[in-house]
């Protein structure tokens, strides 16, 4: 190794250039909420006064996900369409905690919010994310979790996908 501007060559321990290259790599940005993957068992959005929930369950050993209606049909969701929805909600990374305060909730779209989104998970746990306003350079929106201190920037792509569900639910066909 070397630092910038100093000619003089060091060596390091070989799990140290590991690690620094893991960093350059896999930055451990924080995430909305820590529910992993095979963890989530309920997803609900509502935005535009227009709710979808979701519902995971296991038959014949295999987790099937509904779409939970008012009238107690439960709709399958299409495979297809469902992709990989829940490894993209539960990664949750955010690229940054914002500077602000919870005063300024109104003027960043969060009171009231313009999305709210419920996460529930195997071991009793439940996070409520509120979503709104865009970030001023278009590539996040303002979000926050619900009895946590901190403003974040939400990834759009994450927005897109638990929206998605709202917009263009992954309904089986027929």
């Amino acid at each position: 190794a070397r630092l910038v501007g100093d000619p003089q060559l060091f060596t390091v321990p070989q799990i140290w250039g590991f690690v620094i290259t893991r960093l350059a790599l896999e930055p451990p940005y924080p995430r909305l909420f820590g529910i992993e993957e095979e963890d989530l068992i309920f997803i609900e959005v509502t935005q535009d006064e227009k709710t979808e929930s979701y519902a995971g369950r296991l038959r014949s050993g295999q987790r099937e996900w509904l779409s939970l209606q008012d009238e107690g049909d439960d709709i399958p969701v299409d495979p297809s369409k469902w992709g990989d929805t829940l490894a993209k909600v539960s990664r949750s990374l955010v690229y940054d905690v914002l500077p602000g305060e919870l005063e300024d909730l109104k003027e960043l779209g969060l009171d009231p919010p313009q999305i709210t989104v419920r996460i529930g998970a195997r071991d009793g746990a439940i996070f409520v994310v509120h979503l709104g306003n865009a970030t001023p350079n278009g590539n996040q929106i303002y979000g926050l979790v619900v009895d946590q201190p901190e403003i974040f920037a939400v990834p759009l792509d994450w927005v897109e996908t638990v929206t998605g569900l709202v917009t263009d639910p992954p309904y089986t066909s027929g």
